[in-house]
């Protein structure tokens, strides 16, 4: 595998990951008080 290959991979597993993040607190509930950001999406409409 040669150096441009190597970007190649990173950056897609950079945007792979910063899905997954967005998904997981898309998806998150609250806990212990703190509001999830489901829930302040709510209350601001």
């Amino acid at each position: 595998m040669n150096a441009p290959d190597l970007n190649t991979l990173g950056v897609a597993a950079a945007e792979a990951v910063q899905q997954a993040i967005y998904r997981a607190v898309d998806s998150a509930t609250s806990l212990g008080g703190i509001p999830a950001r489901k829930d302040i999406v709510a209350q601001a409409n």
